[in-house]
């Protein structure tokens, strides 16, 4: 049996499963925002306004978070 994860993939690949951030993906002030608390984030705005789903964004930014914490392994 295998474990499923999200180990294997970096935060931008995270943010790319979510399909409908995707209109707003490179939209963003920074390139290289990663949709967390980042000004100017494009998928933030989204949600504010109400057309992304706040839950949604949430599943999306635990993972993403914990990414970003995990130690890196070379």
């Amino acid at each position: 049996m295998q474990e499923f994860g999200l180990h294997h993939l970096n935060v931008e690949d995270i943010a790319q499963i979510f399909i409908e951030f995707r209109p707003y993906l490179g939209h963003c002030r920074f390139s290289n925002c990663l949709h967390l608390v980042e000004p100017g984030c494009a998928v933030d705005e989204a949600e504010k306004s109400g057309a992304l789903n706040t839950r949604r964004l949430g599943f999306y930014r635990v993972p993403a978070q914990e990414k970003l914490r995990a130690p890196r392994i070379y």
